[in-house]
């Protein structure tokens, strides 16, 4: 697999002063042998002595399998042509690389017909395939001239350097500037000077051809700046006798053969007369520099237009003809209308392209295409897509206080022009809005309902999952949640069958699952969230991949499954990191805030807090505080600190927005009733009564009775039993938990102390076992209030796990592969079977299958364990009922059944 190397001076070494730099080299070639992957960037101008570096790697290195790739500059415009050279010889393994990643590899070469190709799947197959060459043998990389590669294969190439940590594979870079391609920016680099005098002197005098003389020598070295090639050059080239005199000696030097075949002259022949070239400057578009020469003006743009590829910009060329042209010329005229219907075509091509690269999660790379788009004066629909397109971008790069205006102001271009087109552009807007918040500059949520609620009035009757959510989500904002109630929940229906394909539809993935929690609803809002996150890894829409997981870590919280909640939010923050995506990343980095806030660990929850306030601010993300506040509000109460809950709930019940506006309700009675705050109680008791009546889901209708409780006197008991009774059939585990805490606590202070263990043992176990540390100990000093000495359970190895490792084992647990899991997490295989690894070693088992068992195992002993609901079933019914107390009726077997098979 070796390839020629450059043509090297015929000398024993160029490197006479470069034993810090060899020794950079061997130590990255050594990592390799030890089954670790390293990363070294050469950095130096031409002549520093790059090539013979990675040469000299080369010669050190005969015991491991080399792969090489030389910049072609000619090649730089072709995407992936670096990539295809560097990876033939691995192209028989292809079979051996998941699916997904194969294809998009496929479709990077030309193999595989379809779309343009992602390049995170793109880097994912090289990861696959050069992890699985180094099983066998420790692999070199050696990529020389990296300036000369092509975007595309610098981006993936960086992308799988960063991410090879526990295969045998060394990478050498050589590049001459990091600017060049700052995307290998974050590897270890190493920069080459020029030669200190002394090994300079001690080069030229080691080339077999010179004979200089000392003053020569020294003007030389001087006038060169110790780069080793340039020194090698004009003394190897020049004749036996050399140069006499110092003064003889030509400035600057000239050009060796060599140096003249490394660095060609890149213009041929043309047509016309060229001499007025440096007045290309004159070119707005050009990229020649200021210098300039006087000559004939009117010349200069019949030169550019000579020079200009007609396949490639036909408008400018014909537009530089006629600056070049005195009078009329029909010809020309005909020229320009018939560029017109191209320039449009060209548009929507453009249009097209940023569309998809904003869907692979690249709004950089998406704005860049769009920036090219220059729609027609007279073409409104045009100019309306590119400024909805803009306002997408904007978004996905965190610009959140600016994107609604922008959409909104794309919307009214559309209107008389394209109905259902502007409703959708408002959809869009809305959300936007409902996320920047009250960050929104010049027209937030609530101006562009109004706005989405006069054409309501157009549509004859709202079918389609736009229409929807659009008058739904705008009926909830300038009207009341029951009358949005029946279009939300008609929304959410729609959208657990809805086809998934369409870019937009994933995003309305997002408002259905506002939509399900504002409706109470957590059957919908655990369907909804899996079904997108499936959808997202089959399509490969890392765009949206990360919020889906996010809103899935939401599902898994709501059921007491912590560890796997924060499992997906790990994948969220890695892909987002991945891909370049900004934080705090949405559900994604939100997420993590109510995990650490249930977890109870108070420490880490109030410095993220304090943090995502911070970035939430600067980048005019709304939802973000809301979030943090109910992030701090649900730590406050699981401290016990309940006037510190009752001044964040509050904050979020003022706003009131969707999904957390109706969340926060039962914190802030509960908050509310402790510290004695009648009517704050009161008033967030009767909007929670409104929403849950009408929503009427056993999650809401025991949030409900819950919440009754804490305020009634008579009646409380009744109304616990009704509050258990309902979350039990619910997902919600820990809002169970937290009904049997409540209902021991009322227990105990009526002394009844025996009724009061039975509710405060089960809410103990309950939190022990999904790791709400705070709740856990409230449960626990409520106990002892009652006179019981609490027993800890014995420690569970898999809380030793890590994120990571609990999201394998649970793959593993359901009987995938490590290709498959490898596909689904964004790792290689490699990977996957280095942290199996480490969990057969942290649980103490040797094979899948009793792997498996023990997380079966685990979940049977648990409430809501961190186990994957659809493959491990919950035991916390079965728990639930037996801690009833002993003049409770107990739920029908068939209910019991009912709320283990939710599970």
């Amino acid at each position: 697999m070796r390839r020629p190397g450059k043509t090297t001076p015929p000398v024993p070494t160029l490197l006479p002063s470069r034993g810090p730099e060899r020794e950079a080299v061997d130590r990255v070639l050594q990592a390799a042998r030890g089954g670790r992957s390293a990363a070294l960037v050469v950095l130096g101008r031409p002549g520093a002595g790059k090539t013979t570096l990675l040469e000299y790697a080369m010669g050190r290195s005969m015991d491991l399998r080399l792969a090489r790739v030389v910049g072609i500059e000619s090649e730089k415009p072709l995407r992936f042509a670096g990539l295809h050279q560097l990876l033939a010889p691995f192209l028989p393994r292809l079979h051996r690389v998941p699916v997904p990643q194969r294809d998009a590899l496929g479709a990077a070469f030309g193999s595989v017909a379809g779309v343009a190709p992602d390049r995170f799947f793109v880097g994912l197959a090289v990861l696959t395939l050069l992890a699985d060459a180094s099983a066998d043998q420790a692999l070199l990389v050696v990529i020389d001239d990296a300036q000369w590669l092509d975007r595309a294969s610098a981006e993936v190439l960086a992308f799988v350097a960063r991410r090879l940590r526990v295969a045998g594979v060394a990478f050498l870079v050589a590049v001459r500037d990091s600017a060049q391609h700052p995307v290998f920016d974050g590897l270890l680099t190493l920069h080459l000077g020029g030669q200190p005098q002394r090994h300079a002197r001690d080069l030229l005098a080691a080339m077999p051809r010179a004979a200089l003389n000392e003053q020569t020598t020294e003007g030389i070295i001087t006038q060169e700046a110790g780069k080793p090639l340039v020194l090698v050059g004009p003394s190897g080239e020049s004749t036996e006798g050399g140069f006499a005199e110092q003064s003889l000696l030509p400035k600057p030097s000239p050009i060796s053969h060599r140096l003249k075949q490394r660095f060609p002259h890149w213009v041929g022949e043309l047509a016309v007369d060229t001499s007025t070239l440096p007045l290309a400057a004159a070119e707005p578009s050009s990229e020649v520099g200021e210098e300039t020469v006087s000559a004939d003006r009117q010349h200069i743009p019949a030169a550019l237009a000579a020079l200009t590829d007609p396949d490639f910009d036909t408008g400018r060329r014909a537009w530089q003809r006629v600056d070049a042209t005195v009078g009329t010329n029909d010809y020309l005229v005909s020229e320009l209308a018939q560029r017109a219907p191209a320039e449009h075509q060209e548009a929507q091509r453009l249009l097209m392209a940023a569309q998809a690269e904003l869907t692979m999660g690249a709004p950089d790379q998406a704005l860049a295409t769009l920036e090219q788009v220059l729609p027609q004066p007279d073409d409104r629909l045009g100019r309306a897509r590119a400024l909805q397109l803009r306002g997408a971008i904007r978004f996905a790069q965190a610009q959140f206080a600016d994107a609604p205006a922008v959409l909104l102001c794309a919307a009214s271009e559309m209107h008389l022009v394209d109905l259902p087109l502007e409703r959708e552009v408002l959809l869009e807007a809305l959300r936007a809005g409902l996320v920047a918040g009250r960050f929104a500059t010049g027209n937030g949520a609530q101006e562009i309902a109004l706005a989405a609620r006069s054409t309501t009035m157009i549509v004859q009757s709202p079918t389609t999952v736009t229409d929807l959510l659009l008058d739904g989500f705008a009926t909830r904002l300038t009207k009341n949640y029951t009358a949005a109630v029946p279009l939300l929940r008609a929304a959410v229906t729609r959208l657990r069958v809805e086809d998934l394909s369409g870019d937009h539809t994933r995003w309305w993935m997002a408002l259905g699952c506002v939509a399900a929690r504002e409706l109470l609803d957590d059957q919908a809002q655990d369907a909804l969230a899996r079904r997108w996150m499936q959808a997202d890894r089959k399509q490969g829409a890392l765009g949206t991949l990360p919020v889906a997981l996010g809103f899935v870590a939401g599902a898994d919280l709501l059921a007491g499954r912590f560890a796997a909640a924060e499992a997906h939010l790990l994948e969220a923050r890695e892909i987002a990191v991945a891909k370049g995506l900004p934080g705090p990343g949405g559900e994604a980095g939100l997420g993590s805030l109510l995990v650490l806030a249930w977890r109870g660990r108070e420490t880490a929850a109030r410095a993220a807090i304090a943090e995502c306030t911070r970035q939430c601010n600067q980048r005019g993300l709304g939802m973000g505080i809301t979030v943090a506040q109910c992030a701090l509000a649900v730590l406050e109460l699981a401290l016990g600190r309940y006037e510190a809950a009752l001044a964040c709930a509050r904050n979020v019940y003022r706003d009131d927005p969707p999904d957390m506006g109706t969340q926060v309700l039962p914190d802030l009675v509960e908050a509310a009733a402790r510290t004695r705050d009648r009517p704050t109680a009161d008033a967030a008791l009767n909007r929670l009564a409104e929403r849950a009546h009408t929503a009427g889901t056993h999650l809401a209708l025991g949030l409900l009775a819950r919440s009754r409780a804490l305020l009634a006197d008579d009646e409380a008991e009744k109304l616990y039993r009704e509050a258990i009774e309902h979350l039990q059939r619910s997902l919600a585990t820990g809002h169970l938990a937290r009904a049997h805490l409540l209902y021991g606590e009322w227990l105990r202070r009526q002394r009844r102390r025996r009724d009061a263990r039975t509710q405060l043992r089960t809410a103990h176990e309950m939190f022990e076992s999904m790791g709400a540390e705070s709740f856990t100990q409230r449960a626990q000093i409520e106990l002892r209030a009652t006179g019981e000495r609490v027993h800890h359970r014995a420690t569970d190895t898999g809380n030793n796990l890590t994120a990571q490792e609990t999201q394998i084992s649970r793959l593993v647990a359901k009987g995938e592969s490590n290709p498959q899991i490898a596909a689904q997490l964004f790792i290689s295989p490699h990977t996957v079977e280095y942290h199996l690894g480490k969990v057969f070693r942290k649980l103490g088992v040797g094979s899948r299958t009793k792997l498996a068992r023990v997380l079966l195992e685990q979940a049977d002993d648990g409430y809501g364990h961190d186990t994957d609901p659809v493959t491990l079933p919950s035991a916390h019914a079965k728990l639930t009922i037996a801690a009833l107390p002993s003049n409770e009726p107990r739920p029908h077997r068939q209910d019991s059944d009912q709320g283990r098979a939710n599970q």
